[in-house]
């Protein structure tokens, strides 16, 4: 029974930070094309802007990928 309720709560877990890493996917690719239009633009400091944005999205995702590797071991 307790067993059960662990396991229960560990996929419960798994399934969140699945879908926080799905969404912070999605966010890394929707600032990768901001980064390239800025680029191609030349409008480096949106350049600036959005690069930084997206090395604490790369960042949060690293740290999410560790944890769901912990959780799911």
């Amino acid at each position: 029974m307790v067993d059960d309720r662990e396991t229960r709560r560990r996929v419960q877990a798994l399934e969140q930070l699945e879908e926080r890493i799905r969404e912070l996917e999605k966010t890394i690719r929707r600032l990768t094309g901001e980064l390239t239009k800025a680029g191609e633009a030349q409008a480096f400091e949106k350049a600036h802007q959005v690069s930084w944005q997206l090395a604490k999205a790369q960042s949060k995702l690293d740290q999410l990928m560790e944890e769901w590797e912990k959780l799911a071991a």
